[in-house]
């Protein structure tokens, strides 16, 4: 979503509200809800940066609360300076969530492997137990 926001902002200098709007019609970023709730208020007269709180607030996201506090950070301060700062912003985001990502996929393939482990001991124990 964030690449999509910079490539939007830079090289078509779009609004915000026709980023979203653009971006809510990506197939790739369908499972992002709350883009589409953005969308919805922003036709009802909202502002942008209300409704980017308001949809991030009431919708659940299966993030740690400081993701969270990054995207109400980006959405806050799009629209508010100059493109350059905004593209800088994002960029930073979007290495803080390139390497969050990184550290899932080690976690997950640290604890994963444990799992698969822990899963054939507890049924080789339920097994002895059986007997």
């Amino acid at each position: 979503m964030i690449e999509e926001i910079k490539m939007q902002l830079n090289f078509l200098n779009l609004p915000v509200y026709e980023i979203m709007k653009s971006i809510s019609k990506k197939d790739y970023l369908n499972k992002l809800v709350y883009i589409k709730d953005i969308c919805n208020m922003i036709e009802e007269g909202k502002d942008f940066h209300f409704a980017w709180l308001t949809a991030l607030e009431n919708t659940y996201l299966p993030y740690k609360s400081e993701e969270i506090e990054r995207l109400l950070h980006i959405g806050l301060n799009l629209g508010i300076s100059d493109t350059e700062n905004q593209l800088v912003m994002l960029s930073l985001n979007s290495e803080y969530f390139e390497e969050y990502i990184k550290i899932a996929k080690l976690q997950d393939k640290k604890y994963g492997n444990m799992t698969v482990t822990l899963g054939a001991l507890s049924g080789c124990t339920l097994f002895i137990l059986l007997l």
